[in-house]
């Protein structure tokens, strides 16, 4: 199972950590860049924070490497 988290800093060693002492494959994150930016911006709406906006583009960008979405979809 590939999994990811959002980028929040040099914090992501901790969950790399955590994740791989669990036994789960990491994604690790790219750092949030403009075209994070851009995807979560498009896909929220206008009235929510930009953290949630770069949160989603770096999930939609860890998706789009092979982790694991388990909506449903």
């Amino acid at each position: 199972m590939l999994i990811s988290f959002p980028n929040m800093g040099p914090n992501w060693v901790a969950f790399k950590t955590l994740f791989t002492s669990l036994g789960l494959d990491v994604i690790i994150p790219d750092p949030t860049n403009r075209e994070a930016i851009k995807i979560g911006v498009k896909q929220s709406p206008e009235f929510v924070c930009f953290p949630f906006k770069a949160t989603l583009g770096d999930f939609v960008n860890a998706i789009n490497k092979g982790a694991l979405c388990e909506s449903g979809y």
